[in-house]
């Protein structure tokens, strides 16, 4: 079977909507959430927070996850992110 373990990057009210459409698409397996400004180990919307974007690229190159969506609000913030992940 294919790896479709994702994070969500951001964990604002943006992210609860996009996390409520990838749920209702049934592609990914979304792992937690990831933010700069929320500690590691609570919940938010029923996922874990996970840590910081080290967090999710040391989770990438170890194969446990495929992706992850940016779910930013702030325009300049979201492509700061986007580059830093590629």
């Amino acid at each position: 079977m294919t790896n479709n373990k994702i994070v969500v990057l951001g964990a604002s009210e943006h992210a609860k909507v996009v996390l409520d459409v990838i749920e209702r698409e049934g592609k990914y397996a979304i792992l937690g959430l990831i933010d700069t400004y929320k500690p590691a180990g609570g919940t938010l919307f029923g996922y874990p927070m996970l840590g910081t974007e080290e967090t999710m690229l040391a989770m990438f190159k170890r194969a446990e996850i495929v992706g992850g969506i940016v779910t930013i609000g702030d325009n300049w913030t979201r492509i700061t992110w986007s580059r830093k992940s590629n």
